[in-house]
């Protein structure tokens, strides 16, 4: 099972860091979409 998170910076590495203890599952975290979106907002 692969994981992909969208969070805003630090919060979206603290929900990847908290998905990847808890279980075995692959994350992936897109970090600079989030940026790039978040600058355009």
């Amino acid at each position: 099972m692969k994981v992909v998170v969208i969070g805003k910076g630090i919060l979206g590495l603290s929900v990847a860091e908290f998905l990847s203890r808890s279980g075995s599952t692959q994350v992936q975290v897109l970090s600079s979409v989030t940026f790039a979106s978040a600058s355009s907002a």
